[in-house]
């Protein structure tokens, strides 16, 4: 009875706390690179794949975040920019950074909380973030060839699939 309250406990913490994190610090990885390497407007959207409506809104100078809460589709997100197509190191580091970015932060987050020795439920999190993590790293750099259907009708793929696609085009 114990482990299955535990097993209940780890997937909402995972379900509403984790995958939240793991898909905004993915699409800020993607975006911060974007806004590095152009001088042209970024933006993000966490809880939908382009969808503004019943979105927060704010704006960091050239970054626009949309961020929507939804309870069934939380691990949807997306980012755009104006990067050149023709620029394939730039367009590499873009995608790449995304899924780099929650592993990253991740690691670094479990190893504070574990050296530190924090509070058992703060080492519990972190776990989950990490696990969400590495879940979102393959999920997300493994090509998927099924298009991803944007709010807009346009489709795109995920990083992986774009990477082969980046790659194939430069052969």
């Amino acid at each position: 009875m114990i482990f299955l309250v535990f097993l209940v406990s780890a997937f909402i913490l995972f379900w509403f706390v984790a995958r939240p994190l793991t898909v905004a610090f993915h699409e800020f990885g993607h975006a911060i690179p974007a806004l590095i390497l152009t001088k042209q407007r970024v933006s993000i959207y966490i809880g939908s794949y382009g969808n503004p409506k019943n979105s927060y809104y704010f704006k960091i100078a050239r970054l626009e975040v949309w961020f929507r809460f939804n309870l069934f589709k939380q691990q949807l997100g997306l980012c755009t920019s104006s990067i050149n197509s023709d620029n394939t190191f730039k367009k590499f580091i873009t995608l790449i950074c995304g899924p780099c970015a929650s592993l990253i932060i991740a690691t670094i987050s479990s190893y504070f909380v574990f050296y530190f020795d924090m509070h058992g439920f703060l080492k519990l999190i972190v776990l989950i973030f990490l696990l969400s993590a590495i879940l979102d790293l393959f999920l997300n750099l493994i090509p998927n060839s099924t298009p991803i259907i944007l709010h807009n009708g346009k489709k795109t793929y995920n990083d992986g699939q774009q990477l082969k696609l980046l790659f194939r085009k430069t052969d």
